[in-house]
């Protein structure tokens, strides 16, 4: 029963009993401000943004990288700038050793002679004159010995370079030197028989072909009953062909020449018509024709059939 009346006594509303209303105010009044500055607070750090930063200022990092490329640009001028340094000074020094070469040679055809400061002569180790001397004699002699051999061959050959015309295929153009064409002759004859020789190897691998694919046909038209096939040489069907079957025909016979016309004959000329408007002028042209026919040479008369 005790603890039934504690635990009523505890849910009782506790009282406040003063006798000062004016100061129960104040306090409310207090706990009303420190509420509303709390929420203020509160509503402030949410809606708090951080500053801005600066675009211009530059991070540790940034800064940094940005040394570290400035330096680099730096260090590729000062390369670039030695190299060209460097080239200026060899073309310099190319373009001087050129100059002093130029003036030695200058010197040199002049049919001057060049000393050490000792008196001693310079001695090159190749004379370039002489050289080109030597090179134009020897062109010249080759030339000469070709001449000779063309001059001292009895045969007349054929030279293509002074006729203005298209060639085959099978065209070779030799060379005018006697000994040189020959050579040149010898290595055609030599491709020619290489060819023949090919041709008939390639014809004989045929032919066993052709000879075997003809027995497996009649091994198969024995299966069936049927003749087997001839097994004929086709080198020996072609030359049959070519020289069998088309020796009995007859060729044509040659047209006779034709006789000119003895004065005895009798020549009929036909009724001649009025000139028709679309004919005038050609008169005269098939006159001049006629004219011609009758002063040409009866060798080089057409065929009397041309007539027909």
């Amino acid at each position: 029963m005790e603890d039934e009346a504690e635990a009523s006594s505890s849910r009782e509303k506790h009282e406040l009993k003063t006798s000062d209303a004016s100061a129960l105010f104040d306090l409310k009044g207090e706990l009303y401000r420190k509420k509303l500055e709390q929420r203020r607070k509160v509503e402030a750090r949410l809606t708090q943004t951080a500053p801005k930063r600066n675009v211009l200022l530059l991070t540790k990092e940034e800064e940094k990288k940005r040394q570290e490329e400035s330096r680099k640009r730096q260090q590729r001028i000062k390369d670039l700038e030695k190299g060209i340094r460097e080239e200026e000074e060899a073309r310099r020094r190319a373009q001087k050793i050129l100059e002093e070469k130029s003036a030695i040679y200058n010197r040199l055809s002049k049919g001057e002679t060049l000393v050490y400061e000792d008196g001693q002569s310079i001695e090159f180790l190749v004379d370039f004159d002489a050289k080109k001397r030597e090179e134009a004699r020897l062109r010249a002699e080759e030339q000469k010995r070709e001449l000779e051999e063309v001059s001292q061959s009895d045969a007349v050959h054929f030279v293509p370079g002074e006729e203005q015309r298209v060639y085959g295929v099978s065209h070779v153009a030799f060379s005018e030197s006697e000994t040189k064409r020959q050579q040149q002759m010898r290595e055609l004859l030599e491709l020619s028989k290489k060819t023949e020789e090919e041709r008939e190897k390639r014809k004989k691998i045929l032919e066993r072909r052709r000879l075997a694919n003809l027995e497996r046909l009649n091994n198969m038209r024995k299966r069936k009953g049927l003749e087997p096939l001839p097994l004929t040489d086709e080198s020996t069907k072609d030359e049959q062909e070519e020289e069998g079957p088309f020796l009995d025909i007859p060729l044509p016979l040659e047209p006779e020449p034709a006789k000119p016309p003895s004065s005895e004959a009798i020549v009929e000329k036909k009724p001649r018509f009025g000139i028709r408007e679309w004919d005038r002028g050609k008169i005269a042209y098939m006159k001049w024709i006629e004219g011609q026919r009758d002063e040409r040479n009866e060798e080089f008369r057409p065929p009397a059939s041309y007539f027909r």
